[in-house]
């Protein structure tokens, strides 16, 4: 808008005529008629469309700045001297500080208001799918591997209740000594060495080892809240809490991604742990750790991978089947309780054994078992061996 020939308009106008008229409603119609006819000459009124909404952690000393900013870049480029520049890009290494500034405080701002309310911000609730094909032409869905993309501000919130949740659960000694999986030092190579060490010893006297490897079916996406949350309120934990891991937990939506524009319908999650969250495994780990309340036998959980073992006298195997069988019923039992599946397909039998009957199926003779992190292999012929189904 040229502001000078705005008054140049105004000055032209015979204001004087107004005091003429005989009602003040005439005087305030002359004014308004004039006063808008000027503005839509020189300030027209023009439809704008406006692209994203404002960033919430916008100040009103941070715009100023990029105006400013925005205001020397204009009188650079127009006049490409060191003294503008110099200005330009002191206006601009100051605007930036201040939008960093401005960002930290802001989320800082949603992580202190996100405690007290026990409330997890819902815009961080919804997720992107992303199928990601697991071979060359997929022409299947279970050929494909979908990849979770949640916000990313989420997972700087997240952190801060996984570190304090981890030293709650570990100063209470609520962390399975026997689960490998998502443990800071632990790994399939020290699940793998727990349990092949032992065999070993078993061997060293005289004893077999039946060894069950159980599989539960997508048991991240099966966790029911309900029994989740309750988890959490038998360890003891608040019930601010529970209530902020239970705003956490529900009213999740995610949608299949294919391209920037190719996005289904957003579909809501009614269980699970979200995929991809950074307390996810920890919660996980919590629930799952209750299959191991009633197990008699030796047993090592790897995530949702979960191996039990008994060791006999060759002499006891039938015995040792038993045990196994009993504890194979409590899984079962379990499983079926807590809403997750436990998947039939049995692997096999490892060793030079006879045909094993386990849970009424029988089992087949192999050379290895495959277990998380390694293969165990079958002794000799007549050398006790493991016994794996």
């Amino acid at each position: 808008m040229d502001v000078e020939k705005l008054r140049q308009d105004a000055s032209s106008i015979q204001w004087s005529d107004m005091q003429d008229l005989p009602s003040i409603d005439d005087k305030v119609a002359f004014l308004c008629s004039n006063v808008i006819s000027i503005f839509d000459k020189h300030a027209p009124v023009r439809p704008v469309r406006l692209k994203h909404r404002p960033s919430p952690w916008i100040t009103d000393t941070v715009r100023k700045a990029m105006a400013h900013r925005d205001r020397l870049f204009r009188r650079f480029k127009k006049d490409r001297t060191d003294e503008n520049w110099s200005a330009c890009r002191a206006a601009r290494n100051r605007c930036n500080k201040l939008c960093r500034n401005a960002k930290r405080r802001f989320i800082f701002e949603q992580i202190e208001l996100s405690s007290p309310a026990g409330q997890f911000p819902n815009l961080w609730l919804k997720a992107y799918v992303l199928p990601l094909p697991k071979v060359p032409a997929p022409t299947a869905p279970n050929e494909y591997r979908p990849i979770s993309i949640l916000p990313f501000l989420s997972k700087i919130l997240e952190s801060i209740v996984h570190r304090q949740l981890t030293m709650f659960l570990s100063n209470g000694g609520l962390l399975n000594p026997f689960q490998s999986g998502f443990r800071s030092g632990h790994s399939t190579t020290t699940a793998l060495l727990k349990v092949t060490e032992d065999i070993r010893c078993a061997m060293e006297d005289r004893r077999v080892t039946v060894l069950v490897l159980v599989d539960f079916s997508n048991a991240f996406n099966a966790v029911d809240h309900d029994l989740l949350l309750a988890v959490l309120r038998c360890h003891k934990i608040s019930d601010p809490a529970v209530s902020w891991f239970s705003s956490y937990l529900r009213g999740r939506q995610q949608a299949i991604r294919c391209g920037p524009s190719d996005i289904s319908d957003w579909a809501d999650l009614s269980a699970g742990v979200p995929q991809g969250g950074i307390l996810s495994p920890l919660l996980f780990s919590t629930f799952i750790n209750l299959v191991t309340s009633n197990l008699l036998c030796s047993y090592h959980l790897y995530a949702d991978d979960l191996q039990i073992y008994n060791q006999v006298k060759l002499d006891d195997l039938d015995a040792g089947i038993a045990g196994v069988n009993s504890d194979l019923e409590e899984i079962l039992r379990w499983s079926r309780s807590f809403g997750i599946s436990v998947n039939p397909n049995l692997q096999s039998v490892v060793g030079e054994l006879t045909p094993l009957k386990i849970l009424e199926i029988m089992t087949t003779l192999a050379s290895a078992g495959k277990s998380s992190g390694g293969t165990s292999a079958g002794g000799a012929e007549g050398e006790p061996a493991a016994a794996s189904s």
